[in-house]
């Protein structure tokens, strides 16, 4: 989860600040369509099927075939609804996403998505402020809608949107919610004076929405995704890079519980003070064994596991870079049986990696820096009929390149602390075109003199 933390880092770095942050539960006891799937049955047959008592054993019993609606279910309202052009329910298409898989209290799952839209309007721009408050009217609901007008959405609002309190969720530690219920009513919608700030807490919202008295518990809402997805959601607007990093630091990737990790200081605190005469796989055994024995695991999260589904998923691909100076950087050495067949005298004892390829680009690539060759290029098998254009070769190796077809990858690399020696040193290798690596700061004594004097190369 810390990894998926950090490519999340990466991709705020790489494409700015997420736009939107979308929560969706299931109901996977009270959708017909899962009845239907479990029992075989029809659609009609399926709604009968859920007044049954002992339905919900049935959900209970199968895991794994939830998991493939639920999962069916979130990639048919991205492909058919949020991204449909006919509706368009956020007001853009979607350009990006990062999603994250939960199970509250290990049970039911449900996804914490943040979603970058095309054409966003600019929270930090006063001329697009206007703008912004409109697209909140259009896409963001706080209101409890007529009955009479509309009574199936009136029916979904009642059942998912309205906020009940618990001490086990909302009031914790004094007997006010954590979440602001109930909220006042607002004659229309406005900002708060803390919009654009970088310092307000990630739960902090920067805007106000329309309510009247009776709408106090609604939770926000999308109309459109709610019809379709029928269950509870929750959308914001989120305010900065800052806060959706904050965010995601402190619930979004959140991993295991503290006793787990606890029963894991001790554990491995005892092994290495008072069993100094074990070797490292028995410690490793210990260890996993620890794990094994106080990892709690819900039937939903089973099911993630056994159909190889991933927890995290995202609309990119993250290519990792080590950009760290040269005594500093790890390699990967080459199988024992390619060492031995090396020249005695041979110092070729590491697998080649991007950095290597990227040295040895084709020629018309020579003003393409490591940042943008690692964006658009990779690795591709030799060149077939018909389709040599799309392949470039490399200059020294017997491999061939070729262009990432739709969007670029987002680049990861390490943490360093700005204005550093090793801080310019990466810009250097990431942003200026080279050959060799002892051209990056040719003719100057350390990395910050040779990027101000080449940075406009």
């Amino acid at each position: 989860f810390k990894d998926s933390l950090y490519n999340l880092i990466s991709m705020i770095k790489n494409l700015g600040s997420p736009h939107l942050f979308v929560t969706l539960s299931c109901d996977e006891t009270n959708w017909p369509e899962v009845a239907m799937m479990l029992s075989g049955c029809k659609y009609d047959e399926g709604i009968d099927k859920l007044k049954e008592p002992n339905w919900k054993n049935d959900v209970k019993h199968d895991p794994v075939l939830v998991i493939k609606h639920v999962e069916k279910r979130l990639n048919a309202l991205f492909k058919y609804v949020i991204d449909n052009e006919k509706w368009l329910p956020l007001g853009a298409p979607v350009e990006d996403f990062f999603i994250r898989r939960e199970f509250q209290q290990r049970g039911s799952i449900h996804f914490h998505i943040l979603l970058w839209l095309k054409d966003f309007p600019d929270i930090n721009d006063f001329g697009q402020r206007e703008k912004l408050l409109d697209y909140i009217n259009n896409t963001i609901c706080t209101s409890l809608p007529d009955a009479e007008s509309d009574p199936e959405l009136f029916e979904l609002v009642s059942r998912y949107q309205i906020h009940k309190h618990s001490k086990m969720y909302c009031i914790r530690k004094c007997s006010r919610c954590r979440f602001g219920f109930p909220f006042p009513p607002c004659g229309k919608t406005h900002f708060k004076a803390s919009i654009g700030c970088q310092n307000i807490p990630h739960s902090g919202s920067f805007y106000v929405t329309k309510r009247s008295n009776r709408d106090g518990y609604v939770n926000s809402y999308n109309p459109v995704i709610l019809r379709h997805w029928r269950g509870n959601m929750d959308i914001q607007i989120v305010n900065s890079a800052y806060g959706a990093a904050m965010y995601c630091a402190y619930y979004l990737n959140k991993a295991e519980s503290d006793s787990l990790k606890q029963d894991l200081t001790n554990l491995i605190s005892n092994v290495f003070k008072n069993e100094q005469n074990l070797n490292a796989q028995r410690r490793l055994f210990k260890i996993g064994s620890c794990v094994l024995r106080n990892r709690q695991m819900g039937s939903h999260e089973a099911g993630i596991k056994v159909t190889g589904n991933d927890y995290v998923t995202m609309s990119r691909k993250v290519v990792k870079l080590n950009t760290m100076e040269p005594g500093d950087r790890y390699r990967k050495v080459k199988k024992f049986c390619e060492i031995r067949d090396l020249d005695e005298n041979s110092t070729d004892i590491f697998e080649k990696n991007l950095y290597d390829y990227y040295l040895a680009r084709p020629a018309c690539l020579e003003n393409v820096s490591f940042f943008q060759f690692a964006q658009w290029y990779e690795l591709s098998e030799p060149t077939k009929s018909g389709r040599g254009a799309e392949r470039l070769k490399l200059l020294k190796y017997d491999k061939y390149i070729k262009k990432r077809s739709k969007t670029e990858a987002i680049i990861r690399t390490p943490f360093f602390v700005k204005s550093s020696e090793k801080y310019y040193y990466n810009l250097l290798i990431l942003l200026l075109p080279h050959r060799d690596e002892c051209e990056l700061k040719d003719g100057f004594d350390d990395a910050k003199k040779a990027f101000i004097a080449k940075r406009d190369k």
